[in-house]
C-alpha cells in the first residue's frame, strides 16, 4: 500500500476537505506553515523550479494532534492543480499509534474521494 496521497485540487481548495476528514476523526489539526501565504509579502515571485511569471508551488505543513501524543507532521508538496502528501517520508517510529496512522490515512483518502467527486462540505459524504 502506497502512503502518497495525491488530492486533485490547489491547497486552498482541498484545505476545506482535509480538515473536515480529519476532524471526522476527532483528530486536531494545525496548519503551521503555508508557502502562498508567506509568498503573500512579496510583490512579485517568479518560480524558480518552473520559469514561471507567477509561482504556483504549494508548500504546507499541518500538525495532526490525536490523544495524548505528540503532533505527527505532515508536509504537502503541489504545483496549483494538485498537493501531494507522502506519509512514506514520515518517521514511522514517531507515529506511536498504527491506529493514528491509519487515522491519517483514512482522512486523505476520504477528502482525495469528496474532491475527485466535487461533493462540497456540508453536502453529502
Amino acid at each position: 500500500m502506497s502512503d502518497i496521497f495525491s488530492l486533485p485540487a490547489n491547497w486552498k481548495t482541498a484545505k476545506p476537505a482535509v480538515f473536515d476528514a480529519f476532524g471526522l476523526l476527532d483528530l486536531d489539526v494545525l496548519q503551521s506553515f503555508d508557502l502562498k501565504g508567506a509568498e503573500s509579502a512579496l510583490k512579485a515571485c517568479s518560480c524558480p523550479h518552473h520559469g514561471t511569471r507567477d509561482c504556483e508551488c504549494e508548500y504546507v505543513v499541518l500538525l495532526v494532534y490525536g490523544g495524548d501524543e505528540a503532533p505527527i507532521t505532515l508536509e504537502g508538496h503541489g504545483d496549483g492543480s494538485r498537493i501531494l502528501f507522502d506519509l512514506d517520508s514520515l518517521p514511522y517510529h514517531r507515529i506511536r499509534s498504527s491506529a493514528v496512522a491509519m487515522q491519517i490515512r483514512w482522512a486523505f483518502e476520504h477528502a482525495r474521494r469528496r474532491l475527485a467527486a466535487g461533493v462540497e462540505l456540508g453536502k453529502g459524504a
